[in-house]
């Protein structure tokens, strides 16, 4: 049976900032089948022992940055939708994939709000507003990202825009 979500993140010396990541995605009360697939570029700390503590899928070697690991990660992806959550990152609580989820199961693409937390623990909004859902379109997309790759999860197998894929 073909796991629902795929969850990426890519690292590298990861390790003061990991931990969170991994506790947030296990820690998600979402019951549909998840994968989480952690793409690290040959880390030389404890990124590697972390991250085989959890992860479905664990890659560690040399890589040309962040979008090479990314890109790595959509060629193993088994889910319907990806989802790139960054080491450091968590989701916002631990239902957030259960109410994108139920809720948008279907859709091309599934998104929500960002919030951004300095080190100190105060906020930082996004700096763009996400657009409506009835605007928003791969047209959107043309001048930039509009939305936070981190706050949406992406049907894997979208049909090429500009000759690009997703998997």
């Amino acid at each position: 049976m073909q796991p629902l979500l795929s969850i990426i993140t890519p690292t590298y010396n990861a390790q003061a900032v990991l931990l969170p990541t991994l506790h947030s995605v296990s820690e998600q009360t979402w019951r549909g089948r998840v994968e989480h697939l952690i793409i690290d570029g040959a880390s030389a700390d404890d990124t590697v022992s972390m991250a085989k503590t959890t992860a479905d899928v664990l890659i560690s070697e040399a890589d040309r940055g962040i979008y090479d690991a990314m890109n790595k990660g959509l060629r193993l992806a088994t889910g319907h939708y990806v989802c790139f959550l960054n080491a450091g990152d968590t989701f916002y609580a631990p239902n957030t994939l259960e109410r994108a989820l139920s809720g948008g199961a279907g859709a091309d693409f599934i998104y929500g709000k960002t919030l951004m937390r300095r080190p100190d623990g105060t906020v930082r909004p996004w700096y763009k507003t996400p657009p409506p859902a009835h605007e928003l379109s791969w047209r959107s997309f043309i001048n930039g990202m509009v939305l936070c790759h981190q706050a949406m999860l992406v049907r894997r197998t979208l049909p090429p825009i500009f000759g690009a894929t997703c998997g």
